[in-house]
């Protein structure tokens, strides 16, 4: 009798694995931390998974004996597979790209692709999408004013560097980009300190960035772009963003700031 318990245990055991997993996912997903390990923009194909794991799992451990649990595992899983990656694919198609949730705050602040201050009208960017423009050789450098966000460091005596850490997929491949700025007044921020940068792009080609501070400050491999020097008309503190990693790439405006 207890020979024949340990084997519909163990003829059970994969599905309760995949229960398990599915439950596990699940539970990631739910704990508010996704985004510290992974973008966003996978929830939902991550929360597909977790059910397609589930929801197999227990379809297996429901399977009568006399099945071959081995074969129909398999076909399960590749169904399940396949299942995920078509949602995945008509989520694009959809245009849809699931978010976390934003305070009320940083929904306001997304609204609007543009803000004025003193006459001028400024872009909302994020450091990403700002140095692609920078490298297309975008017609809107030196042209637009842009607003962007981050974290000022000072570099040396007369430099400060504004950063930001961008990740395409998972933390494995962070990266921390960055921009010089230069002002015409005096600038008096602790490293670290959350800022929005009002300006425009110019050209700097007599300095190359140093970049050496930063590789212990962010933890994250540090790219400053050269060339170019964010010519800054504003500098205001604020909060750190409820996401301080940049997820979100755009093309165009609305940029996704």
């Amino acid at each position: 009798m207890l020979n024949g318990m340990k084997q519909k245990l163990a003829g059970r055991l994969p599905g309760l694995i995949m229960i398990l997993t599915g439950i596990n996912i699940l539970l990631f997903i739910s704990s508010g931390q996704y985004w510290t390990l992974l973008n966003p923009k996978y929830m939902m194909v991550t929360t597909v998974t977790g059910y397609a794991f589930g929801l197999i799992g227990l379809i297996l451990v429901l399977l009568p004996a006399t099945l071959k649990r081995s074969t129909l595992f398999s076909a399960l899983i590749i169904l399940g597979l396949l299942s995920t990656l078509n949602v995945s694919i008509w989520l694009n198609q959809q245009g849809r790209s699931p978010q976390s949730s934003l305070s009320l705050e940083e929904h306001i602040d997304r609204l609007y692709s543009r803000e004025k201050l003193m006459d001028k009208e400024y872009i909302k960017i994020n450091i990403a999408e700002l140095t692609t423009l920078i490298e297309n050789k975008s017609s809107q450098i030196g042209a637009d004013n842009f607003l962007f966000r981050g974290q000022i460091y000072r570099s040396g005596t007369d430099e400060y560097q504004v950063l930001r850490t961008v990740v395409s997929c998972c933390l494995a491949d962070a990266i921390t980009i960055g921009l010089r700025i230069r002002t015409n007044f005096p600038i008096d921020y602790a490293d670290g300190q959350w800022i929005k940068v009002y300006g425009c792009i110019t050209e700097d080609t007599k300095r190359e960035p140093s970049d050496h501070h930063f590789a212990k400050t962010t933890g994250f491999m540090t790219v400053i772009q050269p060339g170019v020097v964010f010519q800054a008309d504003v500098l205001k503190n604020v909060d750190p963003p409820d996401f301080p990693l940049i997820f979100q790439f755009r093309q165009e405006e609305p940029f996704a700031y």
